[in-house]
């Protein structure tokens, strides 16, 4: 938990400056507001103000929303401070308690407490601004007048804490981030995750096609096409000539005259063996049958299948 709460950004009192103390303790960001930032802040709803205060030598110091040199800066300019960097600012009831506020709003940046504090053996009055945020699922309490963050450890000792503050003269302010902002966001995530997904499937499509026309086939309802198969009634007469011719070619090959052979009588007899001759001009035959057959015009085989 030490190690954590050393990751957690967290600002120390300086003299009245617990405001902007508060603020970039919220951010979770050094000069996120600065003292100058602050003062034009200030400034600004002076000059706005339709009912501007009477000029006199305190105002050098003693300003309508702060103090030019302890700060101790007012309301109006916290909220103006926050909605300047796109936050909406809401006043809690305290006549709700605690319970009314709901901590896992996804838009709820924070909570800024305002409550009496009195300094110096009590003969200094005055009012200190603190920030609780919730930092990776943990609320903290920021209070720059603590040493370190106070780890609150559920939001039933949260709520307790507020309740006691609300208790003792505290209010509470809701800092809350821009719903609309919030929600383009995310829409913005879906679109890209959208586009993504259609790039990727473009993308596979291409490639199928690609290697479809490598394979030189073509893709129609889930088939697989072949572009070259048309059957040709020549080329198979052809082809099973050629297998006959080869066949018959082998077989003649294979049959050899046998050497004589010696009777019991002790006579050696001549093998008689088929005429080659008949052979022969039979594989001529048929091969000339074949040829001939494979040598008939298109058309006939052609308007045979048509029928």
């Amino acid at each position: 938990m030490a190690s954590e709460q050393n990751q957690i950004y967290h600002e120390r009192q300086r003299l009245q400056y617990c405001l902007l103390h508060s603020l970039n303790n919220l951010f979770q960001q050094k000069d996120a507001f600065t003292r100058a930032s602050l003062n034009s802040v200030a400034e600004k709803l002076v000059l706005d103000d339709p009912n501007k205060e009477i000029w006199t030598p305190f105002s050098l110091v003693f300003k309508p929303h702060h103090n030019s040199i302890t700060g101790n800066y007012d309301i109006n300019v916290l909220i103006a401070a926050l909605e300047g960097k796109g936050k909406t600012v809401s006043w809690h009831d305290r006549r709700n308690g605690a319970s009314a506020i709901d901590l896992n709003d996804e838009i709820l940046m924070g909570i800024v407490i305002n409550v009496p504090v009195r300094r110096y053996a009590g003969l200094w009055k005055s009012r200190h601004w603190i920030a609780l945020r919730n930092i990776d699922g943990v609320w903290y309490n920021l209070d720059s007048d603590l040493d370190a963050p106070q780890c609150l450890k559920d939001s039933g000792e949260v709520k307790d804490f507020l309740d006691y503050i609300i208790t003792h003269d505290g209010q509470l302010l809701l800092v809350k981030n821009d719903r609309e902002k919030m929600s383009t966001k995310g829409s913005n995530k879906v679109s890209r995750k959208k586009g993504n997904n259609k790039a990727n499937a473009s993308v596979m499509q291409k490639s199928d096609n690609k290697a479809a026309r490598n394979r030189g086939v073509t893709r129609s309802c889930g088939f697989m096409l072949c572009k070259r198969s048309k059957f040709s009634p020549v080329r198979f007469l052809k082809h099973i000539g050629g297998k006959v011719a080869k066949g018959l070619h082998v077989v003649s090959m294979r049959i050899r005259p046998s050497p004589k052979v010696s009777s019991s009588s002790g006579r050696s007899k001549p093998f008689v063996t088929p005429v080659d001759s008949h052979r022969s001009a039979a594989i001529e035959d048929c091969i000339e049958f074949i040829n001939s057959s494979a040598s008939l015009p298109r058309s006939n085989s052609v308007s045979a299948n048509s029928h």
